[in-house]
């Protein structure tokens, strides 16, 4: 359990700069004038725990999580791998070792850089460009939609889906999975973070998933996996391929009879599905841009 003390510092720290750009170019000081009793805060958790202790490493976990969530909250399709989230930690990391009352703007101004380099990567050259001049930057708000709202989306009832059931994508309160298991249905989800995670909710990343073979009945990602698949190819992203490739095996995921159903459509995915020989997959549209296939064999 992280220090009270310490978790309400780290959640007011995240919070009250997440909108600040990590890629401006002006002067470190005026974006993040440094705050006195974060510091000494900071350094009072230092003296009391090793770095190598459990309360730290609890710490340094839930500082993580609360950057990847602004983060996410700025730019949903930031494509960010577990490497990635490894290399963020181990700056917060060095930065909580070599910080003292004597260093702490110098220390703090070199974590900054550290962060701007780190997250530099995921931009394309265009944006990172044009994101220089800003000094803050807004956000998005991802809904997690009710059970109920999600199922009228495809016309079907509760009766009507098959169990098990996985949804990629599935927020960090995993609200789809959580309503279909208070109706007694066995349901799963995965995503990037979750609030929770246990023996039915997976924190991880959806092209690094593994789906198996022949095992779910129903597959449902609303608003999730198709949302980012298309982003990636209108970007021209090099991730393309990868959600293509992983569309498959989901599909290879499915047991003979069992439904993939998404929104909104990718249209290219979709005709080539339906020019393949022998028809292997029946696909339906129940309302424009929402699309089921179903695994015929």
């Amino acid at each position: 359990m992280v220090d009270k003390k310490l978790a309400s510092l780290i959640h007011n720290q995240v919070f009250f700069h997440g909108q600040l750009n990590l890629l401006w170019e002006g002067g470190f000081e005026e974006l993040l004038p440094l705050n006195d009793d974060f510091i000494q805060g900071l350094l009072s958790f230092k003296d009391k725990y090793l770095i190598e202790s459990q309360q730290f490493k609890e710490a340094l976990d839930l500082v993580t999580k609360k950057v990847l969530h602004q983060l996410w909250q700025v730019n949903q399709y930031i494509d960010i791998r577990k490497e990635d989230t490894e290399r963020l930690k181990a700056i917060y990391k060095e930065t909580f070792q070599s910080i003292n009352r004597d260093n702490a703007s110098s220390m703090m101004e070199k974590h900054f850089q550290h962060l701007s380099q780190w997250i530099k990567p995921f931009y394309q050259p265009q944006m990172v460009e044009a994101l220089k001049a800003q000094k803050q930057i807004g956000q998005v708000v991802n809904n997690q939609y009710s059970g109920e709202f999600q199922l009228s989306q495809f016309d079907l009832e509760l009766s009507e889906l098959n169990f098990p059931l996985l949804d990629i994508g599935c927020g960090e309160d995993a609200g789809f999975v959580e309503y279909l298991r208070k109706h007694n249905k066995e349901a799963y989800g995965i995503d990037h973070l979750i609030t929770r995670p246990g023996s039915y909710l997976w924190e991880e990343h959806w092209l690094d998933f593994d789906y198996g073979k022949d095992k779910w009945s129903t597959i449902w990602a609303h608003m999730s996996y198709t949302n980012h698949m298309n982003y990636h190819k209108s970007h021209n992203s090099p991730l393309w391929s990868g959600y293509a490739k992983c569309f498959k095996n989901i599909l290879d995921s499915l047991i003979v009879g069992g439904r993939f159903c998404y929104c909104p459509s990718v249209p290219m995915m979709e005709e080539y599905l339906n020019s393949l020989e022998g028809q292997p997959y029946i696909i339906d549209s129940p309302h424009p841009n929402r699309i089921c296939i179903t695994r015929r064999h």
